[in-house]
């Protein structure tokens, strides 16, 4: 018999794509000001206007949109 465990509040907003609290489930929640990039990382703040939690998405870097000025699909050309 397979055992189908609790998904972790983690795991739970991941599913749900994010959008609402993962402490207290509300869809009242806002990006806050602070973005902070580490390596290929970003995270920004997120807080919940309902139980004032606050926690911070983390994103890995996907790829370059809306690009200006260069064509990110051009072969790069070493610097010299």
């Amino acid at each position: 018999m397979i055992e189908i465990l609790p998904l972790t509040r983690r795991e739970k907003y991941l599913k749900n794509g994010g959008g609402t609290c993962p402490a207290c489930l509300s869809t009242n929640i806002e990006c806050g000001t602070g973005t902070e990039m580490d390596g290929t990382k970003l995270y920004v703040s997120v807080s919940c206007n309902d139980c004032d939690a606050t926690w911070d998405d983390e994103y890995d870097l996907a790829g370059v949109a809306n690009a200006d000025g260069f064509d990110p699909d051009e072969v790069a050309v070493p610097a010299l």
